[in-house]
């Protein structure tokens, strides 16, 4: 606040309190909102711990089954086979909004019928790219949600000293001014009526 309104009036006095309201209630959302960042970012890592869980797994599975096809159709088959594919698996991005702030949740859609003919490949390859499906959809589905939690823990942490600003510096120095004005103006108020006291017994002692 600047010197001109700290200056002992009646008008700063509201001013001031207005500005003491609005930063209290500035700081009652925010805390909402901090509540509501760390409930999701908790959620959010939960969600990606139990997918972490999933994705080791799954490529471990691909793996397994990448060799078994290889070892049916040889390096030179596979790579073949592979080069031939022309459809790529499709990416959906879905946005979603908490207070505002918008992160993204990637989705992997992929059929693996549709990316060669089954009479001259094995069978095995068919399991291997269920595998390779599900495994590419897990990690892109974690992908997003680390990506999101990043997001949101950066927010949260504005928020947070936002919070501690209004907290430590901004409320505590309106408060104080409402105080030194409050005290300002009722000290000149008893002088006025002690002067007013006196000039009444004044006016009556010469009457």
């Amino acid at each position: 606040m600047s010197e001109r309104e700290l200056r002992p009036t009646k008008l700063n006095l509201i001013k001031v309190r207005r500005r003491l309201a609005v930063a209290v209630k500035i700081l009652r959302l925010l805390r909402n909102k901090r509540e509501v960042l760390l409930s999701t970012i908790f959620r959010e890592i939960k969600r990606a711990e139990a997918l972490s869980a999933e994705v080791g797994p799954a490529w471990a599975a691909v793996l397994a089954g990448y060799r078994r096809v290889s070892s049916l159709m040889g390096v030179r088959g596979t790579d073949a086979l592979a080069l031939s594919v022309t459809r790529s698996p499709e990416v959906r991005v879905a946005r979603r909004l908490v207070f505002g702030i918008p992160y993204y949740e990637v989705k992997v859609v992929c059929d693996p019928r549709t990316f060669y003919g089954p009479a001259t490949t094995p069978s095995g390859l068919d399991r291997f790219l269920r595998d390779f499906s599900e495994a590419l959809t897990k990690l892109a589905r974690l992908a997003s949600l680390e990506a999101a939690i990043y997001r949101l823990a950066f927010e949260l942490r504005r928020t947070q000293r936002t919070i501690n600003a209004l907290e430590h510096y901004i409320i505590p120095r309106y408060r104080q001014a409402v105080k030194y004005i409050s005290t300002y103006l009722e000290e000149r108020e008893r002088e006025e009526l002690v002067k007013i006291k006196m000039v009444r017994d004044v006016l009556h002692a010469r009457g």
